[in-house]
This record gives C-alpha cells, structure tokens and sequence, in this order.
C-alpha cells in the first residue's frame, strides 16, 4: 500500500478519535469520511478500497482502531492494549483509549 495511503487511513483515524469517538459510525459517515479525506479522482478508490465496509454496529472510535491497523505497514505489528492496536506516533505506540505507551520494548 502506498505511504500516502496509510497516512490518509491515519489520518482519517486521528478525527474519528477526536470528533465525538463515542458515536456511531455508520456506512453513510464512512461515505462522508472518504469524501473528506480527499478529492482526488485517483486516491478515492483507493482509500475506499482499504477501508472496511461498515455491517455492524460500530463505534467512531473502534472504526478508527480499524483504520490504524491497516494503515500499518505488514511488517510491524503493533502492540495492543483496551482491546486494540496501539497508534504509532513519534517513534512510539500510544493507547487512543487509556494513554498508555510503548517505546522500544518497555510499556508504561
């Protein structure tokens, strides 16, 4: 997958955690979402093909956990922690939920 493409999942991610988490995501703010991330005729189809259909009842919050995880390179395997991946975010993995960290091996 294309460095630009992760981003704009992690980007996508970072404002679903931020604008009310709490709420249901439902296929029409999926929709909304994708729209918003970008305009380009050549990224949309791309973007709509790595992010997961919405079926079920779903969180903005645990969607966002969903977009995190595939935007992160096959290689890595981020830590979990609350139930799901951790982000990466400065060289680290930070908990979305609770705060807590990992950095090279140690938690806290």
């Amino acid at each position: 997958m294309a460095q630009l493409v992760r981003q704009m999942l992690g980007e996508m991610a970072e404002r679903l955690e931020t604008e009310r988490p709490d709420q249901e995501f439902t296929p029409v703010a999926r929709i909304a979402l994708l729209q918003m991330t970008t305009t380009l005729p050549t990224l949309v189809p791309l973007l709509r093909e790595q992010a997961p259909e919405v079926t079920a009842r779903i969180t903005r919050r645990e969607y966002a956990a969903l977009l995190r995880e595939i935007a992160q390179p096959a290689t890595a395997s981020a830590p979990s922690c609350c139930g799901r991946p951790m982000a990466a975010k400065d060289g680290e993995y930070v908990c979305g939920r609770c705060g807590a960290w990992v950095d090279q091996g140690g938690a806290t």
